[in-house]
This record gives C-alpha cells, structure tokens and sequence, in this order.
C-alpha cells in the first residue's frame, strides 16, 4: 500500500527522519518465520525485546528529546505529567498502576514534578495512608507547551508507515499488551496480590475524588497490571 502523501516530502533530516534513513541491526525477520516453542532458532537480535528495546531508545533520543529539552521535562516526568493530565486525581498506587513503572522511579519522577510546581502531592482525607496526586495550574501550562510539539514528531514518526502498516503495528502491540496484563493479573490473583505486591482489600476504591473520572479510561484488559515493570531486552 502506498505511504501517506507527503510523508517522505518533509527535508528536516533530525527527529523521526533520522530513524527513516538508518539501517537497522538484525532487520530480517528470517527467524520469527517459523518459531519454535523452545526458540532455539532465536539470535539475541531476534529477541522481540531487544528489537522493542532498541526502538525505544533510538525513539527517545532521536525524537522525544526534542520536544522535552526545552522543557526542562525528562523523558519519566514527562510520561507521568502527560498521563496524569487525564485525571482530575489520582492515588498513588493506582498511578502506578497505569503507568507499568518501577515505584521507586514513580516517586522519584512525582518528588522532582512537585519541586518543579507541575503536581502537588496531599493526603486522602479519606485514608491517611493514601496519597493523591493532581496536575497544578503550571504544570498543564507546560504541557500546552510541550503537546503539539510532541503530537508533531510523533505524526512524523508515523507518517514513515503506510496507513496499513500502522494499522497492523497498532494491533500486533494491543495484542501482546493486553495477553501480557491478562497473564500478569491472573499470576496476581493467583498469589492473592493486587498489582503492586499488596494483599487483596475486600472492596476497591476509585482512584480521586467523585467525579474525577478520566478523560480516557483505560483499556478494560489493562485493570491489573504486572506486581513488575516490563523491561526491555
């Protein structure tokens, strides 16, 4: 199928072109042709992790940093800001959640958001173990900054696939999320475990106040998520 018009007629050769001209180590997909159920075909550049693993990093550096440096934003704060800007408020733990991040890099990433004055940080009136955290006035300053550059590289990005391709990478990385945080919550159920390593409550309480219900929900497969976060290579 032919590519978007337009999509090689951009000359900017930094950001998401820069990936569309290198070529890449242990591109051929020989081996996941016919894959064994002991996958002694697979060389380590055939691993699917380390072929995501790599994407990420050439994405974070050749295209997500150029909308994050002038903002003084790295690349956790910006994923947490950006996905916390959908809710009036979140938990902690459900923050986590979402966002299928180690704790200790989600509370370093939310001290150094609230020394920035993006969140802030308080006791659930509620439960004085749970903390709620919410997007201030200046941090949704920040990202009206930062978004449409960040929806302009991305679209960059994309637009080096046709149309079909994009489609069909869409749903091969649904697919393997979603069987990845089903099997990730049945282990959790089955250790009597609530994402995150606590002992199950007899009742759940929604993440914010009332009325705090995010501008997009969740995928329904993505209501648990992994006790650990997934990892790369």
């Amino acid at each position: 199928m032919a590519k978007d018009e337009g999509a090689g007629s951009r000359t900017r050769p930094t950001g998401a072109h820069r990936l569309a001209g290198s070529a890449g180590e242990g591109s051929g997909t020989a081996a996941w042709q016919e894959v064994s159920a002991t996958g002694v075909e697979l060389r380590f550049e055939d691993f699917l992790t380390f072929k995501l693993g790599r994407l990420h990093s050439l994405v974070q550096r050749e295209v997500t940093s150029r909308y994050l440096e002038p903002s003084g934003l790295t690349h956790p704060e910006w994923r947490l800001l950006a996905r916390l800007s959908g809710y009036a408020s979140l938990e902690m733990r459900e923050l986590t959640r979402i966002n299928l991040m180690d704790k200790a890099a989600i509370s370093r990433a939310v001290d150094s958001l609230i020394e920035k004055g993006f969140v802030d940080r308080h006791i659930d009136p509620t439960h004085a173990k749970r903390r709620i955290i919410a997007v201030t006035t200046a941090g949704r300053r920040v990202l009206r900054k930062v978004f449409p550059a960040a929806q302009k590289e991305q679209a960059t990005l994309l637009r080096l696939l046709s149309a079909g391709e994009r489609q069909v990478l869409d749903t091969v990385l649904v697919r393997l999320t979603d069987t990845l945080l089903q099997s990730a919550a049945a282990s959790c159920e089955e250790a009597g475990l609530e994402a995150g390593g606590r002992e199950s409550a007899p009742t759940s309480r929604a993440a914010g106040k009332a009325g705090s219900a995010p501008a997009g929900p969740p995928r329904a497969a993505a209501a648990k998520a992994s006790k650990k976060p997934v990892r790369s290579g």
